[in-house]
């Protein structure tokens, strides 16, 4: 073959290995290496945003449990751990005794009602238990006296809480904050309780609301998880 034939050919012949197999030419290759990138970043996408629906659906579950459990306990009548402060009143001590006068936590007390307050922007629920007779007022009552827990949303992988409480309403209605209350053993759940003596809020003429819904959001998608209660039926339930 002619020296400049040959040499003509080369150009046509992208490298070849020790067994002469052709390989990629420059150009294939930087096609193939961009599709390499795009795929990548597609899928690396794609599980973010797959991250971030679990924790969305995860805190949804998480605060599902928790109005069922909180139901349950009210249900089978379930004591927490109780004491006295120096003024008389009890609290719960199920988080700690800073409060309790002996410094220790001695009783059982089966409570009146189990509960759980909600607050738009927060990041998770507390979990209270209305164990004193002068305030059972199906409230969580200030300085931690009645808390039992605190229920938090999932944490991401950065450590961030992206997962809040973005709206509670009940029909036309929307509420900065909420409680949702069970009665002791027959379970029955108030939403907003009032105008139960001696110390709850008046209803101010309006009856409390049978119906709730709690919307969670996710900071980074905006994606919306809704968990709806029926004060009538009891019924809990997650969209």
């Amino acid at each position: 073959m002619p020296y400049s034939n040959q040499r003509a050919s080369n150009k046509n012949i992208a490298y070849r290995g020790a067994f002469g197999i052709p390989g990629f030419t420059l150009a294939e290759l930087m096609v193939s290496i961009a599709i390499l990138i795009i795929i990548s970043l597609a899928v690396a996408g794609d599980i973010t945003r797959t991250r971030f629906q679990e924790e969305l659906n995860s805190s949804a579950r998480l605060l599902l449990g928790t109005l069922r459990d909180t139901q349950a306990q009210a249900l089978a009548v379930k004591g927490v751990k109780t004491c006295l402060e120096d003024g008389g009143t009890r609290r719960v001590c199920e988080t700690g005794t800073a409060g309790c006068a002996a410094g220790t936590c001695p009783d059982i007390t089966a409570p009146y009602a189990v509960g759980v307050t909600l607050n738009v922007s927060a990041t998770g629920v507390s979990v209270f238990a209305d164990v004193d007779a002068a305030f059972n007022d199906r409230r969580e009552l200030a300085n931690t006296r009645e808390l039992v827990r605190a229920d938090a949303f999932l944490t991401g992988n950065t450590g961030s809480r992206y997962v809040t409480v973005n709206a509670l309403r009940s029909g036309p209605v929307n509420f900065s904050s909420a409680t949702v209350t069970f009665e002791r053993q027959n379970g029955r759940m108030r939403i907003n309780a009032c105008d139960d003596p001696p110390g709850a809020p008046s209803c101010a003429g309006s009856p409390e609301p049978t119906t709730l819904e709690i919307d969670l959001i996710h900071s980074r998608t905006n994606q919306i998880k809704t968990i709806r209660l029926n004060a009538i039926t009891g019924k809990i339930s997650l969209e």
